[in-house]
């Protein structure tokens, strides 16, 4: 059996993923013969056949669960570990479908697709190193002790007022994103140049199913009166118009953002605040009072990345989410909607815009409960296009509560007026 392949993957990034090759399968048979996978009929059974089929017809869900019934009879077949990866590569599993690549390079290192698992391993590495340092600050910049921002709501949105290379610049606080992101179309606006050659990244996120070619724009980006200069901002010609200020640009600073103040106060890390920097984070959400005698419901957060990730009930059920404030609504991953048996309406008209475009969801009807805030019957999207496990918070779940994010102490204080 001859199964055709090309390279195609997607390494996440918070709310921006950037490319890195990882070999997937495809259904065209006229790929290169350097391309293709010639399947020993010693390696071949029913289920991987049948995997195999689906898995050109992107029935992916179905392809790993005959490729994963395929190795309880033959755990020795490197083909079903490495069918197995693009599976959970194609359904957003990207810590999945690398450890499959790392199981197949290091058991069968001498059969093809021992070799082929090493080689995207290999080149994986390589890109993700050139990419992490296509997107370091080089840490200067005009950096105060404290400070403070103020921001305004427009909807349900934070938005800071800023500037880029000395032009101003209104940006989305989006505490899901790690990166910070401007619009080829409000860079030119601005009057700064675009950037010259080929993209040299990929952007990958909620409203798109394939990656759009990005640029990384190393520019002076400042904020109130925190300036980081040959700061890496992604720049893509897309759809959206707003620009997002993302988690790297607080890096160095403990902060709390304050939506009862409307503002952001900043402290930088090196700083011994009398603050509670220095005090462990509390283990389980819990309830104070604080000196105006009103209840503030503590949430411990923890970090994945640049991401806050919160303990979320969902029908009784707690699992993690992203608190994500440049998100309008709450979404479920598709994957995950389906463990959790949840019944999933397709609404016509029903679209999730992300930066890189829009697409369609379903909608599914769930009881959410975080700290104090509990929704019912609260209508969250339901999508296969973000990682496969991935839930976001959105802004449509909050309501009238206002919250602190206590980047120092691990909590977001939660306070209702």
């Amino acid at each position: 059996m001859v199964v055709a392949i090309t390279k195609s993957s997607l390494l996440l990034l918070g709310a921006l993923w950037l490319a890195v090759p990882v070999q997937a399968v495809q259904a065209q048979e006229s790929a290169p013969a350097s391309q293709k996978i010639v399947l020993p009929r010693t390696r071949t059974n029913a289920l991987l056949e049948v995997g195999i089929k689906c898995l050109k017809e992107s029935k992916y869900e179905k392809a790993l669960e005959c490729f994963q019934a395929s190795l309880k009879h033959d755990p020795g077949n490197a083909y079903a570990y490495y069918f197995s990866a693009i599976c959970y590569r194609e359904l957003g599993d990207k810590e999945r479908a690398l450890s499959y690549l790392r199981l197949t390079a290091s058991r069968f290192p001498s059969e093809e697709v021992g070799k082929l698992a090493r080689t995207t391993l290999s080149e994986v590495s390589r890109l993700t190193a050139a990419n992490q340092a296509a997107i370091v600050w080089p840490g200067t910049g005009s950096l105060p002790r404290e400070t403070w921002v103020p921001f305004r709501r427009q909807g349900s949105g934070m938005y800071v007022e800023g500037s880029v290379d000395g032009h101003a610049c209104s940006l989305l606080v989006d505490t899901g994103a790690e990166l910070c992101f401007l619009p080829l179309k409000i860079l030119k606006r601005l009057g700064l140049s675009a950037p010259t050659g080929k993209p040299n990244s990929l952007l990958y996120g909620v409203g798109g199913a394939d990656a759009l070619p990005a640029w990384v724009f190393k520019g002076r980006l400042k904020v109130g009166s925190i300036e980081k200069s040959n700061f890496p901002i992604m720049v893509a010609d897309v759809g959206v118009n707003t620009a997002i200020l993302g988690q790297q640009f607080f890096e160095g600073y403990v902060y709390r953002i304050d939506t009862a103040g409307n503002a952001i106060v900043l402290a930088r890390k090196e700083q011994p605040a009398n603050s509670a920097a220095s005090k462990a984070p509390v283990a389980a959400a819990s309830m104070v009072v604080d000196k105006s005698g009103r209840y503030v419901y503590q949430v411990p957060f923890k970090r994945s990345g640049r991401s806050f990730i919160v303990a979320v009930q969902v029908n009784g059920r707690t699992l993690d989410f992203v608190f994500d404030t440049g998100a309008e609504v709450s979404l479920i991953n598709a994957t995950m909607a389906k463990q959790l048996g949840l019944s999933v309406q397709q609404v016509s008209g029903a679209v999730m815009s992300g930066v890189v475009g829009s697409t369609p969801v379903g909608v599914s009807q769930v009881d959410l409960k975080l700290g104090p805030i509990e929704r019912s019957a609260m209508p969250v999207a339901i999508t296969d296009a973000v990682q496969s496990g991935t839930c976001l918070l959105g802004r449509d779940f909050l309501g009238d509560w206002h919250f602190e994010i206590d980047e120092s102490q691990g909590l977001i204080k939660f306070t209702r007026y």
